[in-house]
């Protein structure tokens, strides 16, 4: 029964970030290259590289140091004072899932988000 319970997925920890990068659109299909700065619970600040491909909506891509998969879905969409902006779902191959709010126009894109780490109990508590 120990076992089952240290196999338990739980929440452990969280944080939240920004981001800041170029973005170019063709077609359906959108790219984006920039930076993140991020705060964990658990590891502090931080700072990645965030490369993304996105086409009818849904997206993925990758965050450096250490490298990590993202996947993410665009949930509202719509303009405020001309600016195209979008919120969404997200996740991480890390075990992060979250939201975030981006706007961009032109060649310039950024936004904000914040996460929970899932994670076994097990794992959550260093054991």
């Amino acid at each position: 029964m120990r076992l089952l319970k240290a196999l338990t997925p739980t929440i452990c920890g969280g944080g939240a970030f920004g981001f800041l990068g170029g973005q170019k659109e063709k077609g359906s299909g959108q790219g984006f290259a920039g930076g993140v700065l991020e705060w964990d619970s658990k590891s502090g600040w931080s700072g990645h590289g965030l490369f993304e491909l996105s086409s009818h909506g849904v997206g993925g891509g990758v965050i450096t140091n250490p490298l990590d998969g993202l996947v993410f879905l665009p949930l509202a969409e719509g303009s405020f004072r001309g600016i195209p902006v979008e919120a969404g779902a997200l996740a991480s191959t890390s075990g992060a899932v979250g939201g975030y709010g981006e706007a961009g126009k032109g060649k310039v894109g950024g936004g904000v988000g914040g996460y929970v780490n899932i994670s076994s109990a097990l794992a959550c508590s260093g054991g």
